[in-house]
């Protein structure tokens, strides 16, 4: 077997990919010869680009098809192919995807305002099959790779700019946690060069410093799960990677000593009671910090990420972070739902992208839509919970008459009053993740003009003007 195609399917089997072997050696052979000739900017043969393409798809678990989908991506813009060609040979599904992708292969981001038709296209489609975003993660993160060997500034900044503004975004709200950190730090790494040096010189030093420290609780932490018959554990050292380690540093004005999970200690366990078995036996032993116990269990975040976060006091009275959670639930946090682990398995949606569907419906142009993206993709997002413990997805400084809408338009229209944390709070809140929030509403109560001016949702906003509209007061 050819060495690239050994490789390929070499990380399909250690990643447990179901695959057919001849679909992906014949996709693999089709795609080689259609490139036949073709090269890149940097001088290597233009096919090494869709095969290390199809590689990152198969490192991140995705389905044959997107990886068969991968290979081909590129033969529809750039080859004599047709989607007819691809139809007949590998399958309806990986030509809808092959043609998605081509189609967006066309877009040129030259900054939100002029991208709104051609992300409203993206996105849309996207709801309908999100193995055409799939594949532009992987080929962007593979042209990010390369990106010194284009000679235009210009578009060596669009290219990052694009990608750590849209691109990572997408893949958090996927909750694509490994392609979302690559999008990150190798956009970073283009757009503020000497801050992403800064970073990744407090990186090596910490690591350095504290490398066998994290060794050692490791081996002790394995010692403690041992004795107490905890089954088929993995403990691990997780470093932050540097994009993900600047905004912490921004936030706390670059005071190291306030940053607690640049390495941190990670278990991962069979199922779900053995995750909180986990934590009661590092509790008892270690003392942990108060407010800094997080169970991303109970309440996921709205993009399914689901672990436990403690921090703990260790030798010398060192800090540091411990996440637990079940060998499923990394998979789903590192490679979203739709890695081949759980794309099966019933109950699990993209209910973010399928939502897009509606948000295409009730746009009535391409200003709006942009308006509605910037509300709900563009923002950082925080969570909030219901008296019940249900988790709802808000962006960075919604209020609760955004929480309001977001349970129920009548809700909204409704809201009296609010409780965040069992006090009484003002309507324009800027709420903060972890809260809990309740609506006292009244019945002949109506929604006020003023709140157009401090809501930050899309659907908050719509509904609002709506109600007004109705009572031609608008």
């Amino acid at each position: 077997m050819e060495k690239q195609l050994q490789e390929l399917v070499d990380v399909m089997n250690s990643s447990h990919i179901e695959f057919n072997l001849k679909k992906i050696e014949d996709a693999f052979y089709f795609a080689k010869t259609k490139h036949e000739g073709q090269l890149r900017m940097s001088g290597e043969p233009y096919f090494n680009h869709v095969f290390e393409t199809a590689k990152i798809l198969a490192e991140n678990k995705f389905t044959e098809d997107i990886i068969v989908s991968g290979l081909l991506h590129d033969t529809l813009e750039d080859t004599n192919t047709t989607g007819d060609e691809i139809k007949k040979m590998f399958g309806e599904n990986v030509e809808y995807i092959v043609s998605g992708v081509t189609k967006l292969g066309k877009i040129k981001y030259r900054g939100k305002e002029r991208y709104a038709e051609n992300l409203r296209k993206m996105l849309t489609r996207a709801a309908s099959n999100a193995g055409v975003l799939y594949i532009k993660f992987a080929d962007r993160i593979h042209n990010l790779k390369t990106l010194e060997y284009h000679n235009n500034p210009e578009k060596i900044e669009r290219i990052a700019k694009e990608s750590l503004e849209i691109y990572s975004k997408m893949a958090n709200r996927l909750n694509i946690g490994n392609m979302q950190a690559q999008l990150e730090d190798l956009s970073f790494k283009f757009l503020h060069p000497d801050e992403y040096k800064r970073v990744e010189k407090i990186l090596q030093q910490e690591e350095a410093k504290n490398s066998k420290y994290v060794d050692g609780i490791i081996k002790k932490i394995s010692k403690l799960l041992y004795e107490n018959d905890i089954k088929d554990f993995n403990v691990s050292g997780r470093v932050k990677h540097i994009y993900s380690l600047y905004k912490k540093l921004q936030r706390k004005d670059f005071d190291m000593s306030q940053i607690y999970d640049i390495h941190a200690v990670r278990i991962l366990v069979m199922d779900e009671s053995d995750c909180y078995r986990v934590l009661g036996v590092i509790h008892k032993n270690y003392k942990p910090m108060p407010g800094r116990i997080k169970d991303y269990i109970a309440n996921p975040k709205p993009n399914g990420y689901q672990s436990i976060h403690t921090t703990i006091f260790c030798d010398k009275n060192k800090i540091t972070e411990v996440q637990i959670r079940t060998y499923k639930m990394h998979d789903m946090n590192e490679y979203g739902v739709s890695s081949h682990a759980s794309y099966k398995e019933k109950g699990l949606s993209l209910d973010w992208l399928k939502d897009l569907n509606s948000l295409h419906k009730t746009s009535g142009n391409n200003d709006d839509f942009l308006e509605s993206l910037k509300l709900d993709l563009f923002q950082n997002r925080i969570f909030v919970l219901t008296p019940n413990g249900d988790a709802i997805d808000l962006p960075d400084g919604a209020t609760p008459v955004d929480f309001a809408y977001c349970v129920h338009n009548s809700v909204g229209n409704r809201c009296y009053q609010a409780k965040i944390n069992g006090k009484i709070a003002t309507l324009d809140y800027h709420l903060k993740n972890g809260d809990v929030v309740e609506i006292i509403t009244k019945k002949n109560d109506d929604p006020q003009k003023n709140w157009l001016m401090f809501v930050k949702t899309s659907s908050a906003r719509a509904a609002i003007k709506k109600w007004f509209k109705l009572k031609n007061l608008l």
